[in-house]
């Protein structure tokens, strides 16, 4: 038998992350007999030893790939996910294992289906609840040449790690012949807050990234959002790397809380680390409006908040010629006014200032930002309050989204 892949965690909670599951693949003439999963627990210390998770008796349930994944507002410790390669096999190929907080796994009454051949799974935080319970299967039909495909499996509440528990799941296209899968916020810019209006995270940002069969290229799939009415990503972007990516991973290896790419390069006996790749300046419209005479403002941002430069908060859709507030926070808090639909979402304190909206119903907050990388990664959070006599609020305010300012470069 040959190990395939193997995972590594702290499988029965004593403090240590030296346990293993190990996927076995049987030899030519195996027939699949012998081939399934093994845990060992415990490594390299006296008290060392292994069990079978699964035993397989036949060509059929032949798991390669392997994820450890939480349970959505369950127990600390990890449960398993182990990717089905039979051929043709296109249900019932995400197999899931229930972690009794020991290291004894149970198979799960039910699966999941992926309906491209999956050939990677990893687990993340793509609904943005704050835990890494939800999943990404990276796949796409034997011997085909067309684009792979990404399911993502969002996981609700529920009392087990089954299948039953993971309703939702959508389809994105990825690249060619899609191999490899790691997902992580590679801009550490998700924001687990929920948005009062939606229940929803404000912002969810989960990435995803995906390597190829023989091309030598890497895609990011950016930002998923994980809203009821959108599930998807807002942007992909491939890019070359000059030689085959096969498996591709996320971890922050130097320190700076942000995911480092790390992607094994085929044929050539290397391993390719990028560090820190998105840790720029952004700007990131949140929640949502409350309606006034022009409809619901809008704000933005004119330019980003880079060192040295100057920062621009812009108001548009506001009711003409009429005065206008800028609240700024360092914090998040979003809460409803009285008993109406309209949402302040700074915390305090805020700093405020007093604006004129032009004819066209528009404004703009200028700000210098200091030299220097003292302030980089710091996070700024603004909204806008229009006073308008059809205004949502009382028939007296209208307020626009909030906007999140990172400064960087």
């Amino acid at each position: 038998l040959n190990p395939v892949d193997l995972v590594c965690g702290d499988l029965d909670q004593d403090g240590r992350r030296d346990d293993l599951v190990v996927a076995l693949e049987g030899g030519l003439f195996s027939m699949g007999l012998g081939q399934g999963l093994v845990r060992v627990m415990n490594v390299g210390e006296v008290s060392q030893f292994s069990a079978p998770i699964l035993k397989n008796s036949g060509p059929y349930r032949v798991p390669r790939k392997l994820a450890l994944c939480a349970q959505d507002g369950g127990a600390p410790f990890p449960h398993l996910v182990a990717l089905e390669q039979a051929p043709g096999a296109t249900s019932d190929n995400v197999l899931l294992f229930a972690n009794d907080g020991f290291g004894v796994f149970t198979e799960a009454a039910n699966h999941l289906d992926a309906l491209a051949e999956p050939f990677d799974v990893c687990c993340g935080d793509l609904d943005g609840d704050g835990q890494s319970d939800d999943l990404v299967v990276v796949g796409h039909q034997p011997i085909s040449v067309g684009p792979g495909q990404v399911h993502v499996y969002l996981q609700n509440n529920g009392f087990n790690f089954d299948g039953a528990n993971f309703p939702t799941r959508t389809d994105h296209a990825v690249g060619i012949g899609s191999q490899g899968v790691a997902c992580g916020d590679l801009k550490s810019d998700a924001i687990a807050t929920l948005d009062p209006v939606t229940g929803s995270p404000l912002f969810c940002g989960a990435d995803v990234v995906t390597t190829g069969w023989g091309v030598d290229t890497v895609q990011t799939s950016f930002g998923f959002d994980c809203s009821p009415a959108a599930a998807g990503f807002a942007s992909q972007q491939t890019d070359a790397t000059g030689r085959v990516p096969g498996q591709v991973r996320l971890a922050d290896l130097n320190g700076d809380l942000l995911p480092d790419r790390i992607m094994v390069l085929e044929g050539d006996d290397a391993i390719e680390v990028c560090l820190s790749l998105y840790d720029g300046a952004l700007a990131d419209p949140i929640g949502s409006g409350c309606s006034g005479t022009l409809g619901i403002p809008q704000i933005g941002a004119g330019s980003l908040a880079i060192p040295g430069s100057t920062a621009t908060v812009t108001l548009t859709n506001a009711r003409p010629n009429s005065a206008v507030v800028l609240g700024a926070s360092a914090s998040l808090a979003p809460g409803f006014i009285g008993t109406s639909n309209c949402v302040i979402y700074l915390g305090g304190p805020v700093l405020t200032f007093s604006q004129a909206s032009n004819a066209l119903g528009q404004s703009s907050f200028s700000f210098v930002v200091p030299p220097g990388p003292l302030y980089e990664g710091l996070e700024l959070f603004f909204q806008w309050v229009v006073y308008d006599d059809l205004g949502d609020y009382l028939g007296q305010l209208a307020l626009s989204d909030a906007l999140r300012l990172r400064v960087g470069q």
